[in-house]
């Protein structure tokens, strides 16, 4: 026998590796092997049907962006507003239904001033409608002023809550 070099190992059949190598009886080889078979079919099985249906499900479209419009407080409105000071103002207020932010949505009246104006949907914050006040009519006094600042919001009584930036507030009823 020749000494084997330093790049080749000796191996006896006998040794401990190849006898752990040859130790499994055919039985458990075919065990082994009907369990391989089982879970690759079990993967086939859920590759081929639970994943084509989640695919092939009707996607439901990506939720539209909510549009505001003034229909939750549509409609013609009146009733009596207070100044800080104590001024007593009769406030009328004509909203159209589907009016959207920028776009006119109606007018606003106030007698004792003068004013009347049209209105224009100027945004929308906690359900809170701001109109911007402009286009004053004829009969309307110089010191009617245009802008923003007219809020009113739906109580839950039906009624509609009126606060002007210039300080004054009151509650409208719908108009008969």
């Amino acid at each position: 026998m020749t000494n084997p070099t330093p790049t080749e190992p000796e191996v006896s059949t006998n040794s401990p590796a190849a006898s752990a190598r040859h130790s499994l009886s055919p039985a458990a080889w075919g065990a082994l092997s009907a369990i391989a078979v089982a879970v690759i079919g079990g993967l086939v099985t859920v590759a081929t049907t639970v994943i084509p249906l989640r695919q092939d499900q009707p996607k439901s479209p990506p939720p539209e962006k909510a549009t505001l419009t003034t229909d939750a407080i549509a409609g013609k409105w009146t009733g009596i507003a207070t100044a800080d000071n104590g001024d007593r103002y009769t406030l009328s207020v004509a909203i159209l239904p589907d009016c959207e932010v920028g776009d006119r949505c109606g007018t606003i009246a106030v007698a004792e001033v003068p004013c009347y104006g049209e209105i224009s949907l100027y945004g929308v914050a906690e359900n809170t409608f701001e109109f911007n006040v402009d286009q004053f009519d004829h009969r309307s006094s110089a010191s009617c002023s245009p802008g923003a600042g007219e809020h009113f919001h739906l109580l839950p009584d039906g009624r509609l809550a009126y606060q002007a930036d210039w300080g004054v507030e009151g509650i409208l009823a719908a108009a008969r």
